[in-house]
């Protein structure tokens, strides 16, 4: 709803659902489902006290205030709740930032018995018993983003995006003020739940060259780097990085690949990591009507900031993490109807880091395996 208040407000709702199936887990735990509602509000200025009625008409802001809800069932019940207040603003054309006042998540871990006595109860892992149990999270964050892709009159296109994000801190600045409770491997409690810390950043950039009117070569680079500290063991798993899918490495399921040559098996459960590195180079050729070619080559990973016995061979080492980075190659139709675009790639495995340890890595020296080694996608818009 726009002018809600008469003011250019802008009130919005979104619901979701998506089903998600897994390979190479166990039967009971193959179909993911995920349901969503999401209540947002856009105010076109800036909404916080103290500020002069000049400098909030000088400043060209929006606020936005955010509810989201989230339930994730697998064979357990995880309850996602959200509440943000954010700003975000614009200096000059295609130069835009945010800051996040706050942003406040609360996980909660219902019907999970079963789920923890099969899956987690051998685990020893903190990254994975604190992401399964009871936490929250309090944040704040500024973002900087420079992006002229939308610029038809130019040749040569980019876009750059850079993140910081801090958790926790301002809970646990009271921490002696209100003498905080802790539970059985002390962490500090408030409200009978754990409250994360950790840093977080970012770095993106995408360069989209014009070759002639119908062909395009586009280049993309991201980094990311995830930090605990004080009263968490490990970043929490909303935070985290994971590899391969529709905008990642693509001879891989979303979530199927890392860290470093860690071999799964089973355990989808382990693969998030800390550090992120991801490189694409993507070819874009116009055919007819609204058909568009790709090829494409895509390399990266992802690792933990140290070792985890369930996580073998997943750190990051400067002088090995180059020797885990996953290649894949492949191709793509598009379908561009000018608003939106649909995408279908599919990718093969070139270089797989799980099997660097059986000399089976570079996957063209052998036989391929259609049902391990290409991976399919479907999305809406461009990977990057």
């Amino acid at each position: 709803h726009r002018n809600i208040f008469h003011g250019s407000e802008n009130l919005g709702f979104k619901i979701s659902y998506s089903q998600e199936s897994m390979t190479g887990v166990d039967t009971s735990l193959k179909r993911v489902q995920d349901f969503g509602l999401e209540v947002s509000l856009d105010f076109p200025r800036v909404l916080f006290p103290f500020l002069t009625h000049d400098f909030k008409k000088r400043m060209v802001a929006t606020t936005s205030i955010l509810f989201s809800y989230d339930r994730q069932k697998l064979s357990y019940d995880r309850q996602l709740y959200n509440f943000s207040w954010k700003y975000s603003w614009t200096k000059r054309r295609f130069y835009n930032y945010s800051f996040s006042l706050f942003d406040y998540n609360l996980v909660k871990m219902k019907n999970a018995e079963d789920f923890t006595k099969r899956y987690l109860s051998r685990h020893t892992n903190p990254i994975l018993l604190y992401n399964y149990t009871d936490h929250q999270i309090l944040c704040a964050g500024f973002g900087y983003t420079f992006d002229n892709q939308s610029n038809q009159r130019l040749l040569n296109r980019k876009t750059f995006r850079a993140s910081l994000e801090l958790g926790g801190n301002l809970i646990h600045s009271f921490r002696n003020v209100f003498n905080y409770k802790t539970d059985s491997l002390g962490h500090r409690l408030v409200f009978d739940v754990p409250y994360s810390q950790y840093a977080k950043t970012e770095i993106e950039y995408a360069y989209n060259q014009f070759i002639h009117e119908k062909c395009r070569i586009a280049y993309h680079a991201k980094v990311g780097l995830a930090v605990p500290y004080g009263n968490s063991d490990g970043v929490p798993f909303e935070k985290r990085f994971f590899a391969g899918g529709a905008s990642g490495v693509r001879g891989w399921n979303v979530r199927s690949l890392g860290p470093g040559e860690y071999m799964s098996g089973t355990n989808y459960l382990a693969q998030t990591g800390d550090v992120n590195l991801l490189m694409n180079w993507e070819y874009r050729f116009k055919m007819f009507w609204k058909l568009e070619l790709a090829l494409f080559l895509d390399a990266g990973n992802i690792w933990t900031i140290k070792e985890y016995d369930e996580q073998p061979k997943g750190a990051f080492y400067f002088n090995e993490f180059y020797k885990q980075i996953a290649l894949a190659t492949g191709a793509g139709l598009r379908l561009d109807f000018n608003y939106f675009l649909i995408r279908f790639d599919l990718g093969m495995k070139v270089h797989d880091p799980k099997q660097i340890e059986s000399g089976r890595a570079w996957r063209f020296a052998h036989h391929f395996k259609p049902h391990d080694d290409f991976a399919f996608h479907f999305a809406v818009g461009y990977p990057f």
